[in-house]
Order: structure tokens, then C-alpha cells, then sequence
């Protein structure tokens, strides 16, 4: 395939045979988006909750797009370039639609997340984790934002896109090194006066977790930044065998790293996770959180359940996605140990939390 005319409406897409374009290639969803005409004059984009997302020009739509000519949409992985042409097949403003398979884009897009990623553009945001029953800052999780405007910013879109180029353990590296390079003047400056140290939440993306350069490199940092306190975040690691993760994480606790396993409000499969291998921290969120009310006697009893059994384990709670007083009210209540969300603070800036941090000496 290496043109498509768009003479129907809607116009389907994606790897299920049963679309108007087939594309049967790896990052494309069973029903990935549709293709709209409005009169011979409009070309619209919609992307239909597929997995790596539809994206115009480099960025991720979240909503129907009107595509020019010239444009480049991606499905997935897949590039194309939209064209007008007239019946004769000439190019042109109007009469026909189509999409042509263009390489050259796809090559343009990979570019741009290669340059984010070896030129180091980005920036890092810092959530503050507090103490839950005072509210007192502990530690912070840090966030990774594109500073390069050819690039999403949103930390899911710059790793659906480092995707494409499989890249997402690069990424997900290098958002840490810079986290800690940032924050280490902070945490030596209190170093020196004898205060605590506030601890680093980093996320760990799952593909990183299974690099074989993965552990060299924690050691490595380790080795440059000893003073600071390093917890590693880990959302999904089902695709590595028990034995290996629990010899992973007996690795890194030699090196003095904290884990912290997340998301376990969005599976069961997390329970058997952490039995397994018990972590320092458990963060607890997704829908649990979410549907935490005075009135849910049932969400409260299961919340408490978990809280109870992270503290059997050995394990502090942390309640992640707070976003309301009434939500950390309950956690609270309930026996959480940490808290984080917007209820707490939004992610903020080294700046800001270099100005007021409010982090305990003991």
C-alpha cells in the first residue's frame, strides 16, 4: 500500500480486517480511529481510544482534527501525508482526499523524540508526598515534561511516542539522571545543616526494568549522587519472572535504593506482586481512591484491607491521586502513611519547592 483515496464517510482504521484501511502493524489498535468528509472540502481526524494514539503533525489528538493538505497523520507507528487531488490526479485544494504512505514523515517524527531524548530537553516537575496525618512533605515524585515544542509534553504521549523508536528505557533513564542532577544541590544544601533529606520518587517504565543496562545504571548513579535518597517506582512487572524480580529488587536494596510498587488499584494482578516481593512503599490509587465517600462503606472496607496489609508486609501505604480534602480526610481516617495528589499540591518546579520546602529533620 502506498496510497489510500478517502471517498467514503466515515472511513475506518485499523488492524481488524474488517476496516476500509488495514493497517496490520505492530502500535495500531484492533479500531484505531476514523476519517471524516465534510463536503469536498474538510478532511476530519478522530482517534477512537486506541492504544498509542493518533497523532497530526507530531502531537497526540484528544479530539476530532481537521487535517490540511500536507499534514502528516500517524496511526500508531504508521505515517501518511494528506493530499488533495483532483480526478485527474493532480494535486490540489479540494475534490478528492488521500493519504499517502510517507516514510520521510515517519523518519520526522522519530527525529524529534531522538533529539529530545539525546539532547536532554526536558524538564522535571516535582510532587511533593506528604506525611499524611500532618502534612508534612517527606520526599517528592518527579515528573518528566518535554521542554522541545515539535514533542508532547504530557509524560504518556513522550513515551507512546519514544515507543515508536523503542526508546522508552532511554527515556525513562535519562528523565531520572536529570531529576537527580536537579535536585541534588537541594538535598546537599540540607545535608550540610543537618536536616533530612527529602526522598526522590522515580518511575521506573517497564521496559527499562527488564534493559540488562538497567542495574549498572542505578549503581552508577548511586555512585555520583550517594547523598540522595532514591526510591524506584515500579507500575507493571508481570512480564518478569518472580525469581529474577526478587533478585532485582534484593540488587537494588543492596545499593540503598527504596521500591515502591504503584497502581495496584488498577489489578489484582498487584496483590501477587506484592507478596512476591514486598516493597517499601505501596501506593495505592487508580478507581480505589477515586471512588472513596463517606457513603461506599464497601470502597472504605477494602482500602482499609489493603492499608492492613501492606502494614503486615512491611510496607508503608501511600495514597496516590488524592484529589480532594474529602478523599484525604478518609485516607487519613483509614490509616495511610503518605499521600500525594492534588490535594496535597500539583507538581511543582525546583524552584518552588527550593523557596518552601517543609521537609521534617526527623
Amino acid at each position: 500500500m502506498s496510497e489510500v483515496a478517502i471517498e467514503q464517510s466515515p472511513f475506518s482504521v485499523g488492524r481488524n480486517a474488517t476496516h476500509r484501511l488495514v493497517l496490520p502493524f505492530p502500535g495500531v489498535s484492533s479500531t484505531h480511529a476514523a476519517l471524516r468528509l465534510n463536503g469536498s472540502e474538510e478532511l476530519w481526524v478522530e482517534d477512537l481510544a486506541s492504544t498509542n494514539g493518533t497523532w497530526v503533525n507530531g502531537l497526540r489528538i484528544e479530539r476530532p482534527t481537521r487535517l490540511a493538505h500536507g499534514d502528516v497523520v500517524q496511526f500508531g507507528e504508521v505515517a501518511f501525508s494528506v493530499e488533495w487531488r483532483d480526478p485527474s490526479g493532480n494535486s490540489r485544494d479540494g475534490d478528492t482526499h488521500e493519504l499517502s504512505h510517507d516514510h520521510s514523515a515517519y523518519l520526522r517524527a522519530a527525529k524529534r523524540i531522538d533529539e529530545l531524548i539525546d539532547q536532554r530537553r526536558l524538564r522535571t516537575l516535582f510532587q511533593p508526598i506528604v506525611r499524611i496525618d500532618g502534612g508534612v512533605a517527606i520526599g517528592f515524585e518527579s515528573l518528566v515534561r518535554s521542554e522541545y515544542e515539535q514533542t508532547p509534553e504530557r509524560p504518556r504521549d513522550l513515551f507512546e511516542l519514544a515507543a515508536v523508536r523503542h526508546r522508552e528505557a532511554d527515556l525513562s533513564a535519562i528523565s531520572r539522571e536529570l531529576a537527580i542532577e536537579r535536585i541534588a544541590p537541594l538535598v546537599h544544601q540540607r545535608a550540610v545543616a543537618g536536616q533530612r533529606r527529602p526522598d526522590l520518587y522515580s518511575n521506573v517504565h517497564p521496559k527499562e526494568a527488564v534493559d540488562e543496562r538497567f542495574p549498572r545504571s542505578i549503581e552508577a548513579l548511586r555512585s555520583s549522587h550517594p547523598e540522595i535518597p532514591l526510591v524506584l517506582e515500579f507500575d507493571n512487572l508481570l512480564q518478569v519472572d518472580s525469581a529474577d524480580r526478587r533478585l532485582l529488587f534484593e540488587e537494588l536494596r543492596g545499593l540503598g535504593v527504596g521500591i515502591a510498587l504503584s497502581e495496584l488499584g488498577s489489578g489484582i494482578s498487584r496483590l501477587g506482586e506484592m507478596s512476591v516481593t514486598p516493597p517499601d512503599v505501596l501506593k495505592i490509587g487508580g478507581p480505589l481512591i477515586a471512588l472513596l465517600s463517606p457513603g461506599n462503606a464497601r470502597m472504605l472496607r477494602l482500602c482499609e484491607t489493603l492499608v492492613e496489609m501492606a502494614h503486615e508486609l512491611g510496607s508503608l501505604a501511600l495514597a496516590q491521586e488524592v484529589e480532594t480534602p474529602e478523599q484525604y480526610a478518609l485516607c487519613r481516617d483509614i490509616g495511610f502513611d503518605l499521600a500525594q495528589g492534588f490535594a496535597v499540591s500539583r507538581p511543582l518546579e525546583l524552584e518552588q519547592i527550593a523557596g518552601g520546602l517543609d521537609v521534617p529533620d526527623s
